[in-house]
């Protein structure tokens, strides 16, 4: 690595952690990288990536986050180490017609496709003729992910979706956001006829690859097929494809059980036939509304639902995946279509040869060899070994409350009002700021919630937008928040003030490992076919869940907070081991941790 590294004052391990990817990276190697917050990986990563690539090891980097804030940091040091860059996220963000509509993304995607087809975008239409030396020109000093997409539509005035997709074969770097690799309806078309055979992958918070679901699964609920049927009967469309939407609207609540309920595609009459149908039909809806609407100003209110369910048949096809339904409410019902085994994840991988994985709580070697099945050589390397600080294990302090569980055959109501008491003793002694409660499942969550004095102040997860739910929280001085682990709270927010974190205290109650249904047990075949062992990931993947949630308070330096492990099951060694947290106190009394945390405010 001949160029200088981009900060004066690097911090401890980061220029270690740049020389071991430049030595160590080459073909057919994956590497995995554990790094805390706050350790500063990405500029790490890039300035070993710039160097690999400027001698031809990799033709480019192919960075993917996982929502578009996290492009932010991305493009910042990409322009410190000097690479060239792009970035993909949502087509309706990025389109400067659709920003500040209120357009669905499915009705914005038809329209999209029309406008295009039609030659009525002047945005798209000028994307034909690149001046690629003026668009590096205006990009190469994009502040952030929506400076970039202006710099495109009104400095040079072209659609900066499609004109990133162009710069694709003309960058050092590109930066996308998850779904543009791990979501099978999107990958599939955007990079179906792309060779990432010289590209570097990396994948940025690469823990989520245990939950696949939720990484790579796609839902639709009932509301919107029976809007879909509706709309194909309002058209006259296709009565076979109208008898697959009506069977799987046909399922009954009762036949319903916790969790995901297994329904598979034969049942149901899915096909590839099916779902190219579906898409024909979708196209033919969005023509006849082009021709009622003429222009995305007289779409704001439309919601074209048999284009979002033809989107989401079109990953149900795909042999790794199955359907499965699930109850979200007394009466509603959720179809999801999710991948049944890790293959998915090692094809992905495959199509590079070489990935970098990493994350403050990356999946163990052995998960990615035999879990996953990726056949390449897997090279370790965890930055504390180097010397970096981790903020979380110095500045938080840890108590165990060994008082309660909520282990399924003790889930009684008495358990229950315990650790409700302990969030109310915890709420009173707190002198401000935000208590983060993240439970094992919704049930739980509920039945705790319920038991709590009306005094005391919360928020509640819902399905409101993410930043009415921030901003909610931030007005109030001393709020609970109670969430579900692996959920949007638990997982995708920050809750920041100056840059210091407003999460003073998390307590984790229970331990959250998934639930047992039937799509666990799709995974544990999985697992148990491939020779690894089952209850090894079901731990691994509760102690992410509770790593990720810690971590919510402690984002840097500057940011101190209370830890409690509300669950007896927490004294395990081999759960212990993994968490890794400075345990300071194990009690089974309330008042004895109502007196620790008295201590500690004073």
């Amino acid at each position: 690595m001949v160029n200088k590294f981009p900060y004066d004052r690097p911090r401890i391990g980061q220029i270690e952690l740049s020389k071991f990817l430049y030595t160590n990276l080459r073909e057919d190697v994956v590497a995995i990288v554990s790094a805390p917050t706050g350790f500063g990986k990405t500029i790490s990563i890039l300035y070993a990536s710039r160097a690999l690539v400027d001698e031809g090891r990799f033709d480019k980097v192919f960075y993917v986050v996982r929502t578009r804030n996290e492009l932010d940091p991305v493009i910042r040091d990409g322009r410190k180490v000097g690479m060239r860059f792009s970035i993909l996220y949502s087509i309706a963000r990025m389109c400067p017609l659709a920003r500040g509509k209120n357009i669905s993304s499915d009705g914005f995607w038809a329209v999209c496709s029309l406008l295009r087809i039609k030659g009525l975008c002047e945005y798209y239409r000028r994307t034909r003729s690149l001046d690629i030396p003026q668009i590096f020109s205006s990009i190469s000093s994009s502040r952030d992910h929506t400076d970039f997409a202006d710099r495109l539509s009104k400095e040079i005035g072209v659609c900066p979706y499609f004109t990133s997709l162009e710069l694709l074969d003309y960058v050092d770097l590109y930066v996308a956001t998850y779904p543009y690799i791990f979501k099978e309806s999107i990958k599939s078309w955007i990079f179906s006829d792309r060779d990432f055979s010289q590209t570097l992958l990396v994948i940025d918070e690469a823990h989520n690859i245990l939950n696949i679901g939720s990484l790579m699964g796609e839902s639709i609920s009932i509301d919107v097929l029976d809007r879909a049927i509706r709309e194909l009967e309002e058209l006259s469309l296709d009565t076979d494809t109208l008898d697959f939407l009506k069977n799987l609207t046909s399922i009954k609540v009762d036949d319903v059980g916790k969790g995901y309920t297994f329904i598979g595609r034969d049942r149901v009459g899915l096909d590839k036939g099916v779902a190219d149908r579906l898409m024909e039909i979708a196209i033919e809806a969005s023509l006849e509304m082009f021709r009622e609407h003429n222009d995305i100003d007289n779409v704001e209110d439309l919601d074209l639902s048999i284009y979002r369910v033809a989107k989401f048949v079109k990953s149900a096809v795909n042999n790794h995946f199955e359907i499965f339904v699930s109850r979200e409410r007394p009466k509603g019902l959720t179809i999801h279509t999710l991948p049944i085994d890790f293959d998915v994840v090692r094809e992905i991988i495959e199509q590079f040869p070489s990935a970098i994985l990493m994350s403050g709580t990356s999946p163990d070697k052995s998960f990615i060899e035999k879990g996953v099945g990726i056949k390449k050589h897997i090279e370790v390397v965890d930055v504390e070994e180097y010397g970096a600080r981790n903020y979380l294990r110095e500045n938080a302090v840890a108590i165990m409350f060994t008082g309660a569980t909520t282990s399924y055959r003790e889930r009684t109501e008495r358990m229950f009002k315990t650790y409700s008491k302990l969030i109310e003793t915890l709420y009173r002694v707190h002198r401000g700021g935000v208590i983060m409660v993240i439970y094992p499942s919704y049930e739980v969550m509920n039945s705790i919630v319920s038991l709590i004095s009306s005094d005391i102040e919360m928020v509640i997860e819902s399905l409101k937008p993410l930043s009415q739910i921030i901003d909610e929280i931030a007005r109030k001085e001393k709020v609970v928040v109670n969430t579900v682990a692996g959920g949007r709270l638990a997982e995708g927010i920050e809750l920041t003030v100056n840059g210091e974190s407003l999460i003073k205290t998390v307590v984790v109650v229970g331990v959250p490992y998934p639930q047992p249904d039937d799509y666990i047990e799709f995974i544990k075949r999985d697992l148990q076919k491939k020779g690894y062992i089952y209850t090894e990931y079901y731990r691994d993947l509760a102690i992410m869940r509770v790593l990720q949630a810690v971590g919510r308070a402690i984002r840097s330096e500057k940011d101190y907070a209370l830890i409690v492990l509300a669950d007896r099951r927490y004294r395990q060694k081999k759960l212990l081991e993994k968490i890794k947290l400075n345990i300071k106190a194990v009690t089974d009394s309330i008042n004895t941790i109502e007196k620790i945390v008295s201590s500690l405010n004073q």
